[in-house]
């Protein structure tokens, strides 16, 4: 059972921001397809906590997802990019907390991934 970030009142009022945003209900067409792929990219490379999400990848890969954050009316910025291992590492960072609620919810895993046993969500099926 994943751990409650904000009391319900709160909740209430993300709620309210994503609906405003357009991004509730989840059963929107266009917003579950913009969705499921941003939970696909959350089971590899991306760092999730209760107020920052951060996507890492390559540059072009992390431009894709921030046009569909966009289409969500999700901000996010990039930092300057790192070598590691002889290859360029982006990150892509988003700090809204409604946004990184919403992830939590649709099942996004959060910490580290590889002693988790990992389920894709039932919803994307």
């Amino acid at each position: 059972m994943k751990k409650e970030v904000l009391s319900k009142q709160h909740q209430n009022v993300v709620v309210d921001i994503l609906k405003q945003k357009n991004i509730l209900p989840v059963t929107r067409f266009k917003n579950a397809k913009l969705l499921s792929r941003i939970i696909a990219y959350c089971f590899s490379n991306v760092f999730l906590s209760k107020d920052l999400v951060i996507f890492i990848g390559n540059r072009e890969s992390l431009y894709n997802l921030q046009k569909d954050l966009l289409k969500l009316n999700i901000e996010s910025y990039f930092d300057k990019d790192i070598i590691y291992r002889n290859e360029k590492i982006s990150k892509l960072y988003c700090c809204d907390v409604g946004f990184i609620l919403l992830l939590r919810y649709l099942g996004a895993p959060e910490g580290n991934k590889i002693s988790q046993n990992l389920k894709i969500p039932k919803w994307i099926m």
